[in-house]
């Protein structure tokens, strides 16, 4: 298994894989992205260079995009930093740290601090976070709802 930079002849992967993923989550009443995932807005991740996938085989299994930090977050962030956000792993393979590689290999693309968030009333995702090495930096309203953002020190960089 490989992370890399994800291509537009992946954008269609990684736009089923998401919609598979969302699907999911809805299915068990969370509303944690949008469905569906506009292809779109996928490919203009890959353009920026935001995108990364990782393959098994030929497939893709899982994905997260990343980016540096440039406008103001709803949280305070380190200069310099970038952002985790939209990672996802192919249900079938749930379960047996295919999340934790990506995370993993993030903070190996990463020189910096690197963030990431979640709802903050998801106990089961905060302590996944937490296992995984995040450190919890606090806990910020957003609309009607609350975040909680994690980060850690990333490797040497991309």
């Amino acid at each position: 298994m490989i992370v890399q930079r994800a291509e537009k002849a992946d954008a269609a992967a990684v736009t089923a894989l998401l919609n598979r993923v969302t699907k999911r989550l809805l299915d068990i009443n969370m509303m944690q992205w949008d469905y569906p995932w506009d292809e779109a807005a996928v490919i203009a991740q890959i353009d920026r260079g935001e995108r990364y996938i990782l393959i098994s085989g030929d497939h893709v299994i899982g994905t997260f995009a990343m980016k540096q930090i440039n406008e103001p977050m709803t949280f305070p962030v380190a200069p310099g930093s970038c952002y985790l956000f939209e990672l996802a792993v192919e249900p079938v393979y749930q379960g047996q740290k295919i999340g934790q590689k990506l995370l993993e290999e993030a903070k190996l693309i990463t020189a910096g601090t690197l963030y990431l968030d979640c709802w903050a009333g998801n106990e089961k995702l905060r302590d996944y976070y937490t296992k995984a090495g995040w450190k919890e930096a606090g806990v910020y309203p957003v609309n009607d709802y609350e975040i909680c953002v994690f980060l850690t020190e990333g490797g040497k960089g991309d």
